[in-house]
């Protein structure tokens, strides 16, 4: 895949999270939602498979470019993705229509974990390319 597409397809799983959260947020449960509710534990599997997917999509869409803290490589896409996790399940403690859930945080670090190691497996015949942080 072009660097064109693997960007589109990262906004576009960003684009579609950030709706999915709007509509939670707003108390605008659909059909995804409806549907998600009838599969046990579906709940978790969806936020394993999105944010799993989403932190695969962020570190191909960047091109597997890392921050290097001392010998620590670390994807961009996952540190973006996991930054805006935490900020996403702790502002739901902010929201009437919402609840944190530790097992939903979880569950979404499964997921990225899940993301890094097949980006890993993706990424292991690249250079690494990195930012050196100077602090």
């Amino acid at each position: 895949m072009n660097r064109l597409t693997l960007i589109s397809v990262a906004i576009g799983l960003w684009v579609f999270i950030l709706w999915i959260i709007f509509l939670a947020n707003t108390g605008k449960h659909g059909a995804i939602f409806r549907f998600v509710a009838t599969i046990p534990y579906g709940d978790k599997i969806a936020h394993i498979a999105l944010f799993g997917t989403l932190a695969l999509t962020s570190v191909t869409g960047l091109t597997y470019q890392t921050f290097t803290f001392g010998k620590y490589h670390i994807y961009k896409g996952i540190l973006f993705t996991s930054l805006f996790v935490l900020c996403e399940e702790f502002s739901q403690s902010f929201i009437a229509s919402r609840t944190f859930d530790f097992i939903d945080l979880a569950a979404n670090a499964v997921g990225i974990c899940a993301g890094w190691t097949t980006a890993l497996l993706f990424d292991k015949k690249r250079p690494i390319k990195t930012t050196t942080n100077k602090n």
